[in-house]
Parts: structure tokens; sequence; C-alpha cells
């Protein structure tokens, strides 16, 4: 029977927090911080951060947040072609 059971093994304890949770953590760290709900929102529904849903709820890893913050994901640019950018394009109705 030993062979079957798994073991699990967490070296530190998961920090999952509601949104308005994580906020409240990251503005006790930093009263100063520019985060905002609704960014913090953008970035639970763009997935650049950790999210488990309960129900209809999404549960923040406060670590995944915290990492974002200090090391954010380069923003990719629109490929825009460099020739026409800034010019009048004709519109064919």
């Amino acid at each position: 029977m030993e062979n079957f059971a798994k073991e699990i093994k967490i070296s530190a304890p998961v920090r999952m927090r509601t949104q308005a949770q994580a906020l409240a953590e990251v503005k006790a760290i930093d009263p100063n911080t520019a985060l905002t709900a609704h960014a913090l929102r953008q970035l639970v529904l763009q997935r650049k951060i950790k999210v488990v849903m309960a129900g209809n709820k999404y549960l923040i890893n406060f670590d995944s947040l915290l990492d974002y913050l200090v090391n954010p994901t380069e923003i990719e640019p629109d490929q825009v072609d460099a020739a026409l950018y800034g010019k009048l394009r004709k519109i064919h109705a």
C-alpha cells in the first residue's frame, strides 16, 4: 500500500488572495503604490500572474504578483510598417 501513496512536499505555504486582499497587501507593503484594482484585474484577465478559479472568483498567487511587479514582462510593440507610419492611406470603399 505504501507504493500507492503520493507524498506532496510544499517548501513554503502558497499565499492565495482574492483581488481585494492582494491589493490591500500590496498597499500595506507600499502605501504609495500606483497599482489600482483595475490594473490588477487586467493582470489577472491577461494571465500575466498565476491565478486559480474558485467558483466565480479568481484567487491570485500573491508571490507570483510580487514577482511580476518586480520583473514585469516585456510588451511587444505592434507590428507597424515603418514606411507607412504617419502617412495618409487611401480608403477603398
